[in-house]
C-alpha cells in the first residue's frame, strides 16, 4: 500500500523478531522506509536501569546494521514508557527518543478501518506522528483510504526523521507545550510496530 501510494513510513522493528525475518528489515529499507529501533524483548523501560536499557538497544541496533545499510538513530520505547535513563543512553548512542501523537488504537481487536480513519483525521495536526500496527488487516484496508483523504485535505507524508529535523539527541520527539517542531506545517509521520 506504500508504495503503490508513494509514501515512506519510519517502521519500529522489535529486536527478536528481526532473526526469524531477516530479509523483511532489507526489503523495508530497500523500498526507502526509515527503521527505528523498538528494543529487544519489548519491555517496559520505565522499570529497566540503564544496563539493561543500552542491551535492549543495542542487540536490536547490531541486528539491523548487519542486515541494512542505515544508520539507526531512533529507538521507541515500548508503549511510551519511558524515563531518565532512557534518555540519558538515547542521547549516549547518539539516538533521539520517538513516540506519537495519534494513536487509532488499530492494534484493539473490534476496531474497524473505519474507526481507525474516524480516529486519525480527528485527532491530526501539523507535526503529527501517527501510530499504525503493520499486519493488521483492518489497518490495511484503512490505510489506502487515508492516505488519499489526508492527501486531498493538504497533508504530506513524512518519515519520522524527515518530520523533527536535526535535533539534539538527548531530546525526545514529543513537543512539549509550546515548541515548535521544525518544517512542519501540513506534514505527518506514519510509524509502524513492525512485526518483523
Amino acid at each position: 500500500v506504500l508504495r503503490e501510494n508513494n509514501v515512506k513510513a519510519t517502521f519500529f522493528p522489535i529486536g527478536r523478531h528481526i532473526k526469524s525475518n531477516a530479509n523483511l528489515a532489507a526489503l523495508i529499507a530497500g523500498e526507502g522506509h526509515e527503521i527505528g529501533n523498538h528494543t529487544y524483548d519489548h519491555p517496559n523501560l520505565k522499570r529497566q536501569n540503564k544496563d539493561s536499557i543500552r542491551q535492549q538497544i543495542s542487540r536490536t541496533s547490531d541486528l539491523l546494521n548487519q542486515r541494512i545499510q542505515q544508520e539507526i538513530t531512533l529507538v521507541r520505547p515500548p508503549g511510551g514508557n519511558y524515563g531518565p535513563e532512557l534518555e540519558a543512553v538515547a542521547a549516549e548512542m547518539n539516538m533521539r527518543v520517538a513516540l506519537w501523537s495519534v494513536d487509532p488504537k488499530d492494534w484493539e481487536k473490534n476496531r474497524t478501518h473505519k474507526e481507525i480513519i474516524a480516529n486519525i483525521k480527528n485527532h491530526i495536526g501539523p507535526g503529527s506522528i501517527i501510530l499504525l500496527h503493520e499486519g493488521k488487516p483492518e489497518t490495511l484496508k484503512a490505510l489506502p483510504i487515508l492516505i488519499n483523504d489526508l492527501r486531498q485535505d493538504g497533508w504530506e507524508f513524512v518519515t519520522v526523521s524527515e518530520l523533527v529535523g536535526d535535533r539534539p539527541a538527548s531530546t525526545t520527539d514529543r513537543p512539549s507545550r509550546g515548541e515548535k517542531l521544525p518544517r512542519i506545517c501540513n506534514r505527518t509521520a506514519l510509524t509502524s510496530d513492525s512485526l518483523i
